[in-house]
């Protein structure tokens, strides 16, 4: 973490920038009002939320996406078989449909479409996943 002064993208509106500390966060720049606890710029930030891994850990996705209203900006998405392997979205046992209920409350603007595992030829994959997430109006 760095400290600068001066305010950078996101700067709290009404805030005189002399009332202001400007952190640097895992390479990403916060303005906050001086006095404002590290960890509390931080959660400022938002995250990325790995629903795959989440839910492999034997997380419920849902519960920690409520638990982070407006602050899960972008989802990782993978699907999972039954074995607990990684798979084209639609071809496992993750629900979407459902997790996708919360994206607004989430304040999800951004999926990230992977497969770690995927075999080659890639496009199958690719294409299986998108055409799931279409019809999901993702």
């Amino acid at each position: 973490m760095t400290v600068t002064t001066g305010a950078a993208p996101g700067t709290p509106a009404g805030v005189p920038p002399e009332d202001l500390v400007t952190l640097t966060i895992d390479g990403i720049e916060i303005s906050v009002p001086k006095g404002t606890l590290v960890i509390r710029a931080a959660e400022l930030l938002g995250i990325e939320l790995d629903l795959f891994w989440a839910i492999k850990a034997g997380q419920d996705a849902k519960a920690l996406i409520r638990r982070l209203p407006g602050r899960v900006y972008a989802y990782h998405v993978k699907d999972m078989t039954a074995e607990g392997a990684m798979t084209s979205v639609g071809k496992g046992v993750i629900d979407f449909a459902d997790i996708f209920t919360l994206n607004d409350m989430a304040g999800v603007r951004h999926l990230y479409v992977e497969n770690d595992q995927s075999p080659a030829p890639y496009l199958p994959d690719i294409t299986t996943s998108f055409t799931t997430l279409s019809r999901l109006g993702a």
